[in-house]
């Protein structure tokens, strides 16, 4: 089966739909209507899931025919119904849950068998032979897992596409560097992006490990021995392991070599821990973007539609809603991975059923949010707007402090007491400080230019070099962008196997 993601094409924004019917009297979780993609939501969705159930029937009919225990009639008429199937997910839910239903049974499984069975009635004698539940529901999942992770590879293509644009455009723009929420030295804004791309890029990396390792279930029982298979294989031409195997292959998916009654749940853990990183990526990009869109920085700012309301008290502002969307839903996901570590660990003996419950929203919704995130860290980044004359007004205001580092640099090469020049300079920064506190004047080179033992030293010249234009001593960063563009992010971006 092709579960690519490349068919779906993500759209940059998802929201509630024109002409659907909700009934607003009703609970919706945020995540049906607000936040995610249509693609990703239907991943979750319960119509797909019956998708999925039936195509792991269906492969396991299929398997079993081979070994001559489905007829081909059968196997047909699964196949011929599978869609009346999922059409009745109203019905297989009712009688799961509805005690007033005539047929209630109270288990989601066992309600599915019977919808289905309704409508085939031939295939419907052979449904679910020899399967526990978990056979059906942990592979589903897994698929479902497959196809989210397929989504989300593909939207973490798109940010750092979106990255590398523009650090490829800002690699040579001076930018002030902040330590400590303090002025440091000159860098460039291409530089900046790039340290923040590069944590989503140990993102990618992390998630094609795991997506590696997504692995089904398989097809081995309610404590994994396989004896329900077994038993109904002998005599045929097909062993367990083969019927396994036949099962996954037509699925598309690999089988953990042994299990208990489900997959095991540190893969839930895993998957999600990689949302979690990305999670912890995106929300330090919206703390920043949250920073330097602020009044007093006014450096960037995300892209705002003009009919966007700021407040509704304050009407002159322009509050980062994108950044801050970004860190409210990336937060959650952390959550969500310690749950989802606490599941992984509190599984007794071969399973209980509280690994389910919590899981039924933590796991989609966690995928929800960073599909939710990640759009919203590429939309910023298409649409970011760079306040060059604010860069360069920051910059200005405290570039005289940043010629001290490359003075004491300087000073020390040709000889010079570090510690007592950085005493000096320490000083003089001091008395700087007050002057600009006290006048909104930086007199930092003037009182390094005047100091006499400056002036006495051979490398005043180069002294007074440093000074006269501080805001470009950035070093070798427009190289370290280009580097890291052309042997890291490109690669990955030019990698159509990654796609």
């Amino acid at each position: 089966m092709n579960r690519s993601s490349e068919s779906q094409p993500i759209p940059h924004e998802a929201g509630v739909s024109r002409g659907r019917n909700w009934d607003w009297f009703d609970y919706h979780s945020v995540f049906s209507y607000r936040y995610g993609s249509p693609q990703m939501r239907r991943v979750w969705s319960e119509g797909h899931k019956a998708e999925l159930e039936a195509d792991v029937w269906i492969a396991v009919a299929n398997a079993q025919h081979t070994a001559g225990v489905v007829s081909s009639v059968e196997l047909q008429d699964l196949r011929d119904h599978k869609q009346d199937f999922v059409e009745g997910i109203d019905e297989t839910l009712s009688r799961e849950m509805d005690r007033n239903n005539p047929r209630y049974c109270g288990h989601d499984v066992v309600s599915a068998i019977s919808v289905f069975s309704d409508s085939a009635h031939v295939g419907g004698r052979i449904l679910h032979r020899p399967l526990t539940s978990e056979d059906l529901l942990s592979n589903v999942e897994v698929l479902q897992m497959v196809e989210a992770v397929n989504l989300v590879e593909a939207r973490m293509k798109r940010v750092l596409g979106k990255f590398a644009s523009k650090i490829e455009e800002h690699k040579d723009l001076p930018a002030l560097g902040q330590t400590h929420m303090q002025a440091g030295e000159p860098l460039t804004l291409g530089l900046r992006l790039s340290v923040l791309a590069n944590d989503f890029l140990m993102d990618y990396q992390k998630l094609q490990f795991t997506k590696d390792r997504i692995w089904g279930k398989g097809i081995k029982g309610p404590v994994g021995t396989m004896a329900e298979v077994h038993e109904l294989l002998k005599g045929t031409n097909m062993d367990a392991f083969e019927h396994e195997q036949a099962v996954m292959d037509e699925l598309g998916l690999k089988a953990f070599p042994v299990t208990n009654q489900t997959y095991p749940r540190k893969l839930t853990a895993d998957v999600i821990g990689v949302l979690a990183d990305m999670g912890v990526s995106a929300k330090k990009f919206g703390m920043n973007m949250r920073l330097y869109q602020s009044s007093l920085f006014d450096e960037l700012a995300e892209p705002r539609n003009p009919r966007d309301v700021g407040s509704s008290a304050m009407p002159h502002k322009r509050n980062p809603r994108h950044a801050e969307n970004v860190m409210a839903l990336a937060r959650g996901v952390k959550f969500s991975h310690a749950e989802a570590l606490e599941v992984a660990e509190e599984v007794p003996m071969e399973r209980g059923i509280d690994d389910s419950a919590g899981k039924r929203s933590f796991l989609p919704e966690s995928f929800l949010a960073i599909d939710e995130v990640l759009k919203r860290v590429e939309n910023i980044l298409d649409g970011l707007v760079v306040h060059e004359k604010s860069l360069y007004r920051n910059l200005h205001n405290f570039a005289q402090f940043t010629a001290a580092a490359p003075i004491l640099t300087l000073l020390t090469k040709e000889g010079e007491d570090r510690q007592y020049i950085h005493d000096k300079l320490f000083s003089l920064a001091g008395q700087a400080f007050l002057t600009l506190q006290e006048t909104g004047v930086n007199n930092f080179a003037e009182l390094v230019l005047e100091d006499e033992e400056l002036r006495g030293y051979a490398a005043y010249a180069e002294i007074a070099e440093i000074l006269k234009e501080p805001e470009k001593n950035v070093g070798v960063a427009p190289e370290l962008c280009e580097r890291f563009l052309q042997e890291y992010l490109n690669p990955v971006l030019n990698n159509s196997s990654n796609a």
